[in-house]
């Protein structure tokens, strides 16, 4: 819609003086028009860079979890009985808060027994 009202101030801009509208104003419209074009292509860049960065975010989540319980938390059974104190923080660290649960108390994940 912008497009075609500019259209119409260039191709009549000359009619349009006798009102006030200059061939500044027909310009700077020209110039608000390309602005805006321009903000929304970056906002519609924008929304694409966040979807890929939150799928990359997803990603690295998942490589680090399996990184984390098929090799780190696989070591730590060395230390169960050796370094109970360690083993057992290590674990409670560990815990995963499941803040997206309904308004209940908050409950923890527990991702391994710890040792007593």
């Amino acid at each position: 819609k912008c497009q075609e009202l500019y259209e119409l101030l260039d191709a009549n801009a000359d009619k349009l003086t006798e009102y006030g509208i200059t061939p500044d104003i027909v310009a700077s419209v020209r110039v608000r028009i390309d602005a805006f074009a321009e903000a929304i292509g970056k906002k519609e860049s924008g929304v694409s860079d966040r979807t890929s960065a939150r799928k990359n975010l997803h990603e690295l989540f998942d490589e680090t979890d399996a990184l984390l319980t098929g090799q780190i938390d696989l070591m730590m059974e060395m230390f169960r009985k050796r370094e109970t104190q360690f083993y057992n923080e290590y674990f409670q660290a560990r815990f995963i808060w499941n803040m997206g649960a309904p308004r209940k108390a908050k409950q923890p994940v527990q991702v391994a027994e710890p040792v007593h």
